[in-house]
C-alpha cells in the first residue's frame, strides 16, 4: 500500500493556492462589470419602457424618470407618471435604488438642483432634455447612457 509523500501534497497545495491566487482578481473584475452592466441595462429599460408608455397615451399621461444624486447614500431612479417629477402622481411611482457601489455622473443633461428629471412627451415621446449622463462603479468601469432629441435611449 502505496500513500503520497510529502513532496506530492506539498506540490499539490501549491498549485491549489496559486490557482486561487491567480483567478480572485479575475472573478473580481468579471463581478463588477457584471453589476455595472446589468444595472445599466435596468435604467436603459426604464427609459426605454417610460418612452413607450408616453407614446402610447397610458393613462392619457407623459412619463420620465428622475435620477436622484444622493451624495450621502446610494443614488436612485424613480419612474414616474405626470408632466413633470414635481407634478407627478405619485401613487404611480416605481422606485429603484442602486447598490452603493453605483453612482450617476451627469455628462450634459439639464440638472435641476442637483437632479435630473428626463420626461417624455404624450404621444410623440419626446423627451425635455437631451444628452448624456454615466453610471459609474466606485472600483471601476463606466457606462453612459444617451438620449437624442428623438427620444431614442442607448448604452454605451
Amino acid at each position: 500500500m502505496r500513500g503520497f509523500t510529502l513532496v506530492e501534497l506539498s506540490i499539490t497545495i501549491a498549485i491549489i493556492i496559486i490557482l486561487a491566487v491567480v483567478s480572485a482578481p479575475i472573478y473580481g473584475s468579471l463581478q463588477v462589470r457584471t453589476q455595472l452592466g446589468e444595472s445599466s441595462a435596468q435604467i436603459v429599460q426604464a427609459l426605454r419602457g417610460a418612452r413607450e408608455l408616453s407614446v402610447a397615451g397610458y393613462k392619457s399621461q407623459a412619463h420620465g424618470i428622475y435620477l436622484n444624486f444622493n451624495n450621502l447614500g446610494a443614488d436612485s431612479y424613480v419612474a414616474y407618471q405626470g408632466l413633470s417629477y414635481a407634478a407627478r402622481d405619485t401613487a404611480y411611482d416605481q422606485v429603484f435604488v442602486l447598490e452603493k457601489a453605483l453612482s450617476f455622473v451627469n455628462v450634459d443633461l439639464n440638472q435641476d438642483s442637483g437632479d435630473i428629471d428626463i420626461n417624455f412627451s404624450q404621444g410623440l415621446g419626446l423627451p425635455n432634455s437631451q444628452g448624456s449622463f454615466k453610471l459609474a462603479h466606485g472600483a471601476q468601469g463606466v457606462k453612459t447612457i444617451s438620449i437624442n432629441k428623438k427620444g431614442k435611449v442607448e448604452e454605451n
